[in-house]
């Protein structure tokens, strides 16, 4: 992230000094997607970097060990996603403030699942989007095949009834026939995906609920007189 020496080979400027010679800012918005899940050949490097770089009393003098200079980082903010707080140790977890997001509502989920179809048609000319029509019973059973709170499982739900009606419009096809009209119902959905998709969230939810009790019992103290 922040370079290694010229020394080394295949070095080169490092991530965080990039942010702010692209910019050309001194105050950048700098996005870490995703941190819980960074290779664990570079976690450790990468944890102790941010937290030094998290660190109001040391940020403003961050050395990037290529271009041999000192960085001050102390007016960029940083917003780190993960979706496993327990990957995150806690000399890291300390420096942050937490902020827990809603999952989607089934509503909300239907209409990404539209935009999702809308963009398939979109990116496949010649197929006829009039051949598809996907019930809203189908659309919430699809939904409630999925067990998460953002929607990447529903993305590939709805890939496995892409492939169904690719496979059955490309059968007509070699036969000589016109690709039929295909309704997606809600039994259609059971026999596409005849189990419903891991619980993503349960252990995350899991921890969490961990974390909370540990910080409540510790505050759990008597003054004896």
């Amino acid at each position: 992230m922040l370079g290694a020496s010229e020394n080394s080979s295949g070095t080169e400027i490092g991530q965080l000094a990039k942010s702010l010679v692209e910019t050309k800012k001194c105050n950048p918005l700098i996005l870490l997607d995703e941190i819980d899940k960074t290779g664990s050949s570079f976690k450790t490097a990468i944890h102790d970097c941010l937290v030094n770089i998290l660190d109001s009393a040391q940020n403003h003098e961050i050395l990037d060990y290529y271009l041999d200079v000192k960085l001050d980082f102390s007016r960029a903010t940083f917003v780190v996603t993960a979706n496993d707080l327990g990957k995150i140790p806690n000399s890291l977890r300390s420096r942050m403030l937490v902020v827990e997001l809603p999952g989607y509502k089934v509503e909300q989920k239907k209409a990404i699942v539209q935009k999702l179809i809308q963009n398939w048609f979109n990116q496949n000319g010649q197929l006829n989007q009039d051949n598809l029509e996907i019930t809203s019973e189908a659309l919430e059973t699809l939904i409630n095949k999925t067990n998460e709170k953002g929607v990447r499982q529903l993305k590939t739900a709805l890939d496995f009834v892409f492939e169904y009606c690719l496979l059955q419009w490309a059968r007509e096809t070699n036969q000589g026939q016109a690709e039929s009209r295909i309704t997606i119902s809600s039994d259609l959905i059971n026999q596409i995906i005849p189990q419903p998709f891991p619980n993503i969230d349960d252990k995350f939810d899991r921890e969490r609920e961990r974390e909370r009790e540990s910080k409540k019992n510790s505050c759990n103290f008597y003054i004896k007189n």
